[in-house]
Formats: structure tokens, C-alpha cells, sequence
């Protein structure tokens, strides 16, 4: 038999407990039916009008996303708002919605974890919560080649680039809330999507310097991650459902 929405759900609660997504974060199921069955599931960082009509050319009957579609109170579903649209497309096309946010984020094996292995310090990685540290021996404008062409990127670097960086701190997303965090781990380098310019400027005062590699792609390397582990968790479930990566970029 083919599992139900709220399999699917009780399967990344198992991978990465909703109960740890920061407090105002709504993750989990979030719109949809938790009856339905589902024979297949596209995973994307966000849930845009694009990706659910990806979700209906590819016959998905679930859409599992990194970023929630609601972050707030909704009062009216409109057509013409873009978030009401979403909803609208999904409501109408019978597919449901998960979202795995700051749960994933902090999981083992989550956002942090594959940020650092998709950005290649896959050695050594340690860390809990939403930090991952690894020590690594690269002038700035080495890490910066190495950051851009790995995760399809222009990465920014800030501070001084005349000193190897010598152990590098990570948080995927807007991560400047972990930076004194990687100032205590020791790290000389921060590497995070975006920061808030007083926080860069703290960074320069903490003597961190910050590597940017924007909110997206930054985050990319969580989708497929979660894409991969829901698909061996239902492999390891024997259930015959098959897991799709969108290929939607929503800025293109």
C-alpha cells in the first residue's frame, strides 16, 4: 500500500524532529490532505508557482520544500497575492505541502552538514545545533574560487586576505545569528548565504571574516540532502514511492 501525507510527515519528524525548529518557524504539513496517498514527491528549496506545476508534470502527489510557503497569520487567500496563488495551485492540483526548515537545518546530516560537504570540508566536520566547523589551510582568494565554482556561485569575501584562513565556521541561510557562536569555535572565517551589514561589521571586530555565498545557494545542497534522505528512508520502508529534485530556478 502506498503510504499517506502523514507518513511522509512521521518520516522527516524521524530524519530531523519538528520539535527542533526554532520557536515561530512553521514547519511540518502545512497545506494538503493527510489521507492522501502518495507515489511521489518532489523536493525543492521553495514552493513557487513554477515548482507546483513541475509537481504536477511529474505526477507528484506531495511537495516537501526547505522554506515554508507561511510564515505568518494568513486572513485571505486571494488570487492575485502571490502567496494565495501558491496555495490556490496546490489546492486545486489535490498536492499537499511539507516544509522542513530550521528542523533540517539543525539535524545531523541536514542544511549545515551538506553545506560543508557541498562546499568541499567534508573532513574533520564537527559541530550540534546550526554551526559546523572544520579546519582547512586556504588563502581567502582560494576558498573564494573554491566556493564559487563548487556551489555555482560569485562568493564575497570580507576582511583581511593577506592571512590563510585556517578554520572555517558555516551556516546555511541568513546565518549571522550564529556568528558569535563561530567566533567562540575558534573560526577565522565564517562562511554563511547572507549577513546584515552590522553584523558584518561585528565579524570585523570579533577578527572573523565572513565568506557570502548568497540565501539560495547556500541553501541548495539542503534540498538535495533532504532529497536523498527521504528517499532512502522510504527505500528502507520498502514503500514504492519515487523522490524528484526540481529543477525550477526561481530567479531565472
Amino acid at each position: 500500500m502506498d503510504p499517506q501525507v502523514k507518513d511522509i510527515v512521521s518520516l522527516i519528524d524521524g530524519i530531523a524532529p519538528f520539535e527542533t525548529a526554532v520557536s515561530g518557524d512553521n514547519v511540518g504539513l502545512l497545506v494538503g490532505d493527510p489521507q492522501a496517498q502518495v507515489r511521489c514527491i518532489l523536493t525543492a528549496l521553495d514552493a513557487t508557482p513554477g515548482v507546483v506545476r513541475e509537481a504536477l508534470d511529474v505526477g507528484a502527489q506531495l511537495i516537501v520544500t526547505h522554506h515554508p510557503l507561511l510564515f505568518s497569520p494568513v486572513r485571505r487567500v486571494l488570487l492575485d497575492d502571490p502567496q494565495g496563488e501558491v496555495i490556490a495551485l496546490l489546492l486545486r492540483g489535490s498536492l499537499s505541502l511539507i516544509a522542513a526548515h530550521t528542523n533540517w537545518d539543525a539535524a545531523p546530516g541536514g542544511s549545515n552538514d551538506a553545506l560543508m560537504q557541498a562546499a568541499g570540508f567534508d573532513r574533520g566536520v564537527t559541530g550540534e545545533g546550526f554551526l559546523r566547523t572544520a579546519d582547512v589551510d586556504l588563502m581567502p582568494d582560494a576558498l573564494v574560487e573554491q566556493l564559487s565554482g563548487r556551489l555555482r556561485t560569485q562568493a564575497l569575501f570580507f576582511g583581511d586576505r593577506s592571512r590563510p584562513v585556517r578554520r572555517i565556521a558555516c551556516c546555511s541561510g541568513s546565518g549571522g545569528s550564529e556568528l558569535g557562536a563561530a567566533a567562540a569555535a575558534g573560526a577565522d572565517c565564517f562562511l554563511t548565504g547572507e549577513m546584515k551589514h552590522h553584523a558584518l561589521l561585528e565579524a570585523m571586530q570579533l577578527g572573523v571574516r565572513v565568506a557570502l555565498v548568497g540565501h539560495g545557494r547556500s541553501e541548495e545542497p539542503a534540498a538535495d540532502a533532504l532529497n536523498r534522505a527521504l528517499q532512502s528512508g522510504l527505500d528502507a520502508l520498502q514503500y514504492s514511492v519515487r523522490v524528484v529534485r526540481s529543477k525550477v530556478d526561481p530567479f531565472a
